[in-house]
């Protein structure tokens, strides 16, 4: 308790120092509060008229960026829709390719039954008529009105039969085997297709990543900027309320 009383006797009696030294010095106080508040009014017009120019570019930079983003939302969309027609495109090319491949699967596998039908026309004629073999020649391989002038023996007619049916299985062979060159070349063409659609989509896919990725640093950097400005604006205002504080002391002390 007697602690307590001594404390508050020496609080009294700075207390009274101070209101001594104010009066000494009243004068001097209200030239520095006059002047404090012209200087802060001066700073304020200075600091706003920075404030407005501030204001402005941060206004014109995050215009350019918002701008800028939505001319790359353009491009994406569109080219999402050259994506959609390259996808149809490959997706014809590939049904195409899938076609003549079975398809020459299908000569392939008709190729090697013709070949075992060449090589067994030796033992297929062995069960015809040397007679069935002549009436076969003279009627339907080698048509002919008028009278016989050559006559054949037997081995000869069984050799013409063979001869004619290895020609016309030959030429099967050989027709099956240019159906399956074509086919080959016609899916060599359709790789190739395949491959430059699939390309372009690519380099479609990497420029929308670009453009994503560049949307991404815009929306950042508009970020960036408004948190600054967020900051800043904080910092003026906690400044403006200390500074507004002492002025508005020295103020009323200045009225006295």
């Amino acid at each position: 308790m007697r602690t307590l009383k001594i404390l508050l006797k020496k609080m009294i009696q700075l207390f009274n120092k101070f209101i001594d030294w104010i009066g000494k010095n009243i004068g001097r106080i209200k030239t520095i509060g006059l002047l404090t508040i012209i200087i802060l009014m001066i700073i304020s017009f200075v600091n706003n008229g920075c404030n407005r120019h501030e204001l402005s570019k941060i206004v014109e930079k995050v215009t350019g960026l918002n701008i800028q983003n939505d001319i790359l939302h353009k491009n994406i969309k569109e080219r999402d829709s050259l994506l959609l027609l390259k996808d149809v495109k490959i997706a014809e090319i590939k049904d195409s390719l899938q076609k003549s491949q079975k398809k020459t699967k299908e000569l392939e596998m008709q190729y090697k039954h013709l070949e075992n039908d060449y090589r067994n026309l030796s033992s297929k004629l062995i069960s015809i008529t040397t007679d069935s073999s002549y009436s076969f020649l003279i009627h339907i391989a080698y048509p002919y009105e008028g009278n016989m002038k050559y006559p054949f023996n037997e081995p000869q007619v069984k050799g013409i039969h063979l001869t004619w049916l290895e020609k016309i299985s030959l030429e099967e062979l050989n027709n099956n085997l240019l159906a399956q060159v074509d086919g080959c070349k016609a899916q060599l063409v359709l790789k190739d297709n395949l491959i430059t659609e699939t390309s372009g989509e690519m380099s479609l896919m990497k420029e929308t990543r670009k453009d994503l990725e560049k949307i991404i640093d815009n929306k950042d950097i508009i970020i960036q900027t408004k948190d600054k400005e967020i900051n800043r604006n904080n910092r003026r205002k906690n400044f403006w309320k200390v500074t507004t504080g002492i002025a508005g002391g020295l103020f009323i002390i200045a009225l006295f």
